[in-house]
């Protein structure tokens, strides 16, 4: 219900304060700092969901999918890779908010 939800978007918005803060205090150091706010993914818990649960996530997601394994390695590589990116949130959800 809704006290799990509370839940989980007060911890999503201390680790994004988190991240954005650390991007801060560690630039100094030469260090970038980001999130990725992963939604549903093709593998891992995504690849164990009943088929029930399954059909009623796609059917919430706007791009109406799970992410690809490729897709989310692609987002870790890029946020690694570009060095002008700290305090970044990146969301690979498909549109779900």
């Amino acid at each position: 219900g809704g006290l799990v939800c509370a839940n989980y978007a007060g911890a999503m918005a201390g680790l994004v304060g988190f991240v954005r803060s650390a991007a801060l205090e560690w630039v100094e150091r030469n260090f970038c700092v980001n999130l990725l706010e992963l939604g549903y993914c093709e593998v891992g818990m995504g690849a164990r969901l009943t088929p029930k649960v399954r059909d009623a996530a796609i059917k919430a997601i706007p791009l109406h999918r799970f992410a690809t394994l490729a897709e989310v390695v692609d987002a870790i590589a890029w946020l690694g890779r570009v060095r002008y990116a700290t305090g970044t949130v990146m969301n690979l959800a498909g549109g779900l908010r």
